[in-house]
């Protein structure tokens, strides 16, 4: 949403209710279905919260698919406010551009990039009791990470989602956070 509108929405809860009712416009659910959601990265804690609107409409049957969605701690935000903004625009831009994305799309997401980190440390507001997830947790080196932010978030067993839910599976990937998605095939099996 952020990244093609003007005006963005940096309430967690507000662009959870955005996406859940463009959702509902095109698949209307009922209690007894499965309900399944995907997000990756902050789209998993988007996903998060649209899970605990759901069990707050009385659906017990929610499965989330996180790749690499981590739950901001004490110790992420420290880290986080150590990083130069500056050079982490740079580097985004350098790094969207050479993955071939327009200059225009680029501007997008960094003209987005503030209220993404607003909504990045949104704290979490209650535990769901129904929703179970499986986190996709990438287990190597980000490029353009500091090496201790990088070692820290190797470390998180389930990437503090477990301030969210407890139902939830771990599977591993031999791959970067921004390069989640050439694990698609692994994904996938566990999708399907």
């Amino acid at each position: 949403y952020n990244i093609l509108h003007s005006e963005p929405i940096n309430d967690l809860s507000k662009l959870s209710q955005y996406y859940l009712n463009e959702i509902i416009k095109l698949h209307s659910f009922h209690k007894e279905e499965v309900i399944k959601l995907l997000g990756w990265s902050l789209g998993g804690r988007i996903a998060i919260d649209m899970a605990g609107i759901l069990e707050d409409d009385g659906y017990k049957n929610i499965e989330l698919y996180l790749l690499d969605t981590i739950i901001d701690d004490e110790t992420l935000s420290a880290f986080k406010r150590d990083i130069d903004p500056i050079e982490q625009i740079e580097f985004m831009k350098k790094r969207y551009l050479e993955e071939g994305y327009s200059q225009e799309y680029v501007e997008k997401v960094i003209n987005a990039s503030d209220a993404t980190e607003i909504l990045n440390h949104t704290p979490i507001k209650t535990k769901l009791k129904y929703t179970k997830a499986i986190l996709f947790k990438a287990m190597r080196a980000s490029e353009g990470v500091p090496d201790d932010l990088n070692s820290y978030t190797k470390r998180l067993e389930k990437n503090n989602i477990d301030k969210a839910l407890d139902n939830i599976r771990v599977i591993p990937l031999d791959v970067s956070h921004f390069d989640i998605l050439n694990a698609l095939d692994e994904i996938i099996e566990v999708l399907d």
